[in-house]
């Protein structure tokens, strides 16, 4: 089994470093804290290797010899400042498509977290042929502006997509951008796009079968259309939004819904009539300054698993009746 002697640029440290069989028993190699002038090609002596994480800061293109690795399911091109702090800004490192992830027939996520080059990148990196096995794309603190979501989806069945924490503005589902939504991504289950304060307008029409969405700290003012079509969605996450007033959707259309966070939504009433009273809720109300009172009546066929008013104001709390 390959062995690779680097330095740890945490430590600044020499070490040597070795792949070993992870919790879900596959072959991974982690070497986000390892420093390379170049691409170690020892990696590619692995042929049975499953998951493969690598820091990226001075390797700024992926050989095609890595191609040879075709058990390769999960491929982590991240840089050290995304390893060290995910909350800062983007390093630098890939300056060019790896577009060999095309010939990993395995391949099942894909990530280049904290490349500052992507912005320009984005859009030719996901029209490749990506392979059909592709489950999970992520790109956190990428710069990203724009993204062009019909091109995702042409090739892959996503699952999940994380966006999180870049400056979008905007999603174009054709190449003329003129018209902005979601609907390319019929099979996504999971959507992360917080973090995105620029990011306005857009539609979710057509993702039934989501059920994870994180909006916060999106600085939206009203919710985007199609929230309707979402039957399946399990979990909200709204936090840190200037919505002011308890969305005018009906919870009672997410029949599955069980988590909901609307902390820091300056919210001053809740329209506990729009909460299903067949479903154990967790509702995240954290400060809303000024929610100052809750309605005598909304236990009332109201099941709460966690119900989160900290910073909130109130003074009490209505009597269950129990």
């Amino acid at each position: 089994m390959a062995r690779i002697a680097a330095v740890n640029w945490e430590t600044g440290q020499l070490e040597v470093f070795t792949p070993k069989v992870n919790e879900d028993h596959k072959l991974e190699f982690d070497l986000r804290y390892a420093s390379f002038s170049r691409f170690p090609e020892e990696i590619c002596e692995m042929r049975e290797l499953k998951v493969l994480r690598l820091c990226i800061d001075n390797i700024h293109s992926i050989p095609k010899t890595v191609a040879i690795l075709r058990e390769l399911e999960e491929i982590y091109l991240v840089t050290s400042e995304y390893v060290r702090n995910p909350m800062i800004s983007p390093g630098f490192g890939l300056q060019e498509v790896p577009t060999v992830v095309c010939d990993l027939p395995c391949l099942k996520v894909l990530s280049v977290c904290g490349n500052s080059a992507f912005p320009l990148l984005f859009d030719e990196l996901m029209s490749c042929q990506l392979p059909s096995t592709l489950v999970e794309v992520q790109m956190v603190k990428c710069g990203l502006t724009q993204a062009t979501l019909s091109v995702i989806c042409n090739n892959v069945k996503l699952r999940r997509l994380d966006l999180s924490d870049n400056d979008l503005q905007s999603f174009e589902c054709n190449n003329t951008g003129t018209i902005r939504k979601l609907t390319v991504l019929n099979d996504l289950e999971k959507l992360d796009l917080s973090g995105n304060i620029n990011l306005h307008t857009f539609t979710l029409s057509g993702l039934t079968k989501l059920k994870e969405l994180d909006l916060s700290w999106c600085n939206i003012q009203q919710l985007p259309s199609g929230m309707s079509d979402l039957h399946h969605l399990e979990k909200l996450d709204l936090e840190e939004n200037n919505l002011g007033v308890f969305p005018t959707f009906s919870c009672l259309q997410w029949k599955h819904l069980q988590t909901l966070n609307l902390c820091g939504c300056d919210l001053e009433k809740i329209q506990w009539e729009l909460m299903s009273p067949n479903i154990s809720y967790e509702l995240f109300l954290s400060n809303n300054n000024r929610l100052l009172c809750l309605p005598n009546n909304m236990w009332n066929g109201l099941n709460l698993k966690i119900l989160d008013l900290h910073g909130c104001g109130i003074s009490s709390i209505p009597n269950t009746g129990k």
